[in-house]
């Protein structure tokens, strides 16, 4: 950054769960924090808890969103870093069941929101030469997941967008990474065992086969998770920007001697430097 002010990040879906908490670990850090969802009551908690900045916005809502980041610019600086993590799981079960309707609400929320935020940051970012985007995505992006076919369709979708962003921004300074946060036993995991679904349903098989997963130790404490999308934040893989990474990954070892997606591109040269 050219000024000496904190960096401001932007986190999506931050007043509550996996966003609250990488909201809180980038404070800790020393970000200036912005946290930015539907839920006044519950992302002013968030903001308060950080001295952070409040940013009520529904990330469907292009013309609230480019008005957030008009005010945030206005009042902190350009953001610097913008992490995607706001997010539905979509209703569960065979995709020929599921109302087409509720089906692809799960991909509105998921990539449209996710590409409208970004839209709306990242042509400050392109125009300073400097900002990283990180989007919070899922294994369900890049494996089978099925009976939960609107949520691994977004997904996939979110991990795409990001790989040909980067591959487009990058001779503009800019790096674009997606983050699978591992298996946590809060956010989505975490709504769907509150609701204690009735046994022999989709959402109960779903339930039961993370809990599997916990009770293997597979799952990844949400704290640990934040600190790694952090490290990302800071800079550690701006090498590697296009890439996939999960909290499962040592990023000190992929930081030293992978290949970004962005140099593996089959786009002929023609979006590189």
């Amino acid at each position: 950054m050219a000024d000496d002010r904190a960096p401001l990040a932007l986190v999506t879906g931050a007043g509550r769960g996996y966003g609250a908490v990488v909201a809180r670990r980038l404070a800790a850090d020393g970000f200036t924090v912005a946290v930015l969802g539907r839920d006044v009551t519950a992302i002013g908690a968030v903001a308060d808890s950080i001295d952070g900045v409040a940013v009520e916005a529904d990330v469907l809502d292009a013309d609230r969103v480019e008005a957030a980041v008009a005010e945030l610019r206005e009042a902190h600086g350009p953001i610097d870093v913008l992490v995607n993590n706001a997010g539905v799981g979509g209703t569960l079960g065979p995709a020929w069941e599921v109302d087409p309707d509720d089906w692809w609400r799960c991909l509105e929320v998921n990539v449209r929101g996710t590409h409208t935020v970004t839209r709306a940051v990242v042509r400050d970012m392109v125009a300073r030469r400097h900002g990283r985007i990180i989007n919070v995505v899922s294994n369900a992006g890049v494996a089978r997941w099925p009976y939960g076919s609107a949520y691994a369709v977004s997904k996939a979708a979110v991990i795409k967008h990001g790989e040909n962003l980067a591959a487009e921004v990058r001779r503009h300074g800019v790096i674009v990474l997606n983050f699978h946060p591992g298996i946590l036993e809060i956010g989505l995991t975490g709504t769907l065992f509150a609701a204690e679904p009735e046994p022999g349903t989709y959402d109960a098989m779903v339930a039961e086969w993370f809990r599997r997963q916990i009770a293997e130790g597979n799952s990844v404490d949400a704290e640990v998770s934040a600190a790694k999308l952090a490290r990302l934040a800071s800079g550690i893989a701006d090498p590697l920007t296009g890439r996939y990474f999960t909290a499962y990954d040592d990023l000190d070892a992929i930081a030293a001697g992978a290949t970004s997606a962005a140099e593996t591109d089959y786009t002929l040269g023609l979006l590189r430097p």
